[in-house]
């Protein structure tokens, strides 16, 4: 029994491990983000931050100015910032003037969700395999969890005439139509 529990804690911390120690990097420059942080729009945290996704062609000099200009603007707005989404309120106002800060909070914006995103489906997998117990063939796997994932669009179709659909793609032994 004891070797059970070591087993999972073995495994509980690996993957916690995983999970911070891969992620580090876009981690500890999201302290530009917080408003209560001495590094709070720090140039060269978002600077780094941007470079971890070049593919967006966020210009670095303009993130630079730009940061400059509203951390100042934020720090000294009547109602100073809390917290992030405080942040995007205030300077979507001026979506023009700070275009390159924008980006970067967008991309970071969609961090959280990306990561729950991917770990609900991948506890889809899991459940849906768990439930078949590894005797279905992978197509069927692979749309049965297509179908659990997806189940707020599934619960929108109309199950007559899918069954209609089905029956008219080719002759069956049984007949499905009446």
């Amino acid at each position: 029994m004891k070797q059970e529990y070591f087993k999972t804690f073995d495994r509980l911390l690996a993957e916690f491990d995983r999970r911070f120690t891969d992620n580090l990097p876009v981690l500890s420059t999201l302290e530009a983000l917080d408003p209560s942080s001495t590094k709070f729009m720090d140039t060269e945290l978002l600077k780094l931050f941007s470079s971890l996704y070049g593919e967006l062609d966020i210009d670095s000099i303009l993130l630079e100015s730009q940061a400059g200009i509203a951390k100042r603007f934020l720090l000294n707005e009547e109602k100073k910032p809390e917290n992030f989404l405080d942040i995007v309120d205030h300077l979507q106002a001026l979506p023009v003037a700070y275009s390159e800060v924008i980006k970067v909070l967008r991309i970071a914006a969609t961090l959280p969700e990306t990561t729950a995103s991917n770990e609900r489906l991948f506890s889809s997998l899991e459940i849906v395999k768990n439930y078949l117990l590894s005797t279905t063939g992978d197509d069927r796997l692979s749309h049965l969890l297509l179908i659990f994932a997806e189940k707020d669009l599934v619960k929108n179709l109309d199950y007559n005439q899918l069954v209609d659909d089905f029956a008219k793609m080719k002759a069956r032994r049984f007949p499905l139509l009446p």
